[in-house]
């Protein structure tokens, strides 16, 4: 009895922590920051795009990876069928890290002056960038390969490409890539919507694709992936299981949270040692959302909306690709989203078809109270 009874009151003790301790960060103010968008509309034939990946490369280099892009190639430049064309890719190196007033330059490649995607196509298949990571001296970068298909959106996920970029200090008209193997994935699971580096291993976050859109998670160690060797992965495949490495896999890996997305980010904010992660939940209208977690195999809290796009309110208007910037500066997380329309909306309105930025702070005042010592 008097076990029983010093159970009872332990479990009280730690309710309240234990609650706590799952609330995490609970408001968030959420503001359009335009004097940022004007960032993207700095060259005059780069006409917009959607993906906005960005990667640190240090000395206030950012890295933007984008997918579709209009590039104006003949006067008047403007955006319309007779001026633009639009290339699979495209990137961009901005020098500061406050977009407010960075400079930035964009880069695509040309045939006979033509414009063409920074990164090529092959035969019939193009790629789109998923994240991308820099890791000492190397950069590596993870894309879907893509098809078109008379269904649906017209296009379809039919693979993957893993860039090793060895030079990333140089421009990247300069760049040595090399292209890095991957181990046969059965599933159609697309590996790099969001990648992060912690305690020594390199994280990916990985979504079924074509497919519903469940979420996993794969791992290397550091040292093999600044080398470009990803053919040893352990996949996270439950409390039961743990990490297991693709060899030894005998069924699919855990579910790390349903109802993701192809595009994503995932960080880690030391402040509140806590694992965040952003993405859009809806199609067409949608809305910024925000998981977090204590651990990156999770579990992670439901969707919570930090950001409802004023483009909602437009008919015909789709909004995706949301992304976080965690390490630029001017507020405690940095957003940016896509918006698409058809062509006429997209002609009559500059600024869609560009990526947007969003920044966000927390309500300090509803952090977790650290329990620890009841």
């Amino acid at each position: 009895m008097r076990i029983i009874l010093l159970a009872s009151i332990v479990l009280f003790w730690l309710q309240p922590a234990i609650a706590l301790g799952q609330e995490y960060v609970k408001e968030f103010n959420s503001q359009p920051w335009p004097q940022a968008d004007l960032l993207f509309h700095s060259d005059y034939r780069w006409k917009g795009a959607d993906g906005a990946y960005s990667i640190d490369l240090g000395n206030e280099r950012v890295l933007w990876l984008f997918a579709d892009t209009y590039i104006a190639y003949k006067s008047p430049f403007t955006r319309t069928r007779s001026c633009v064309t639009m290339v699979r890719n495209s990137i961009a190196i901005q020098k500061g890290y406050n977009p407010s007033d960075a400079t930035i330059r964009f880069f695509w490649r040309t045939d006979d002056t033509f414009p063409t995607s920074f990164f090529p196509e092959n035969d019939s298949t193009w790629l789109w960038p998923l994240d991308g990571i820099r890791m000492e001296n190397k950069l590596l970068i993870f894309f879907a390969k893509l098809h078109e298909i008379k269904t649906g959106l017209g296009f379809e996920v039919c693979g993957q490409s893993i860039k090793l970029i060895k030079n990333p200090d140089d421009n990247p008209d300069k760049w040595s890539i090399k292209e890095i193997p991957l181990p046969y994935l059965q599933d159609s699971i697309l590996i790099g919507s969001a990648l992060e580096v912690y305690d020594d291993f390199l994280y990916a976050f990985c979504c079924r694709e074509p497919g519903n859109h469940d979420v996993f998670l794969v791992g290397w160690h550091a040292d093999s992936a600044k080398m470009g060797y990803l053919l040893n992965p352990e996949w996270w495949c439950g409390d039961n299981y743990g990490w297991i490495r693709h060899e030894d896999m005998k069924h699919s890996p855990e579910i790390i949270f349903d109802d993701g997305a192809t595009e994503c980010s995932v960080w880690f904010d030391s402040s509140l040692d806590l694992f965040f992660q952003v993405q859009t939940i809806g199609f067409g209208q949608a809305q910024l959302v925000f998981r977090q977690a204590e651990q990156l195999t999770g579990p992670w809290s439901e969707p919570k909306i930090i950001y409802d796009p004023p483009e909602n309110k437009i008919p015909r208007i789709m909004i995706y690709a949301a992304k976080a910037h965690p390490f630029l500066p001017a507020a405690d997380i940095i957003l940016t989203y896509a918006t698409n329309a058809p062509e006429s909306l997209i002609v009559a309105d500059t600024c869609l078809y560009y990526p947007r930025f969003v920044r966000v702070n927390y309500n300090k005042q509803n952090l977790p109270i650290d329990t620890t010592d009841r």
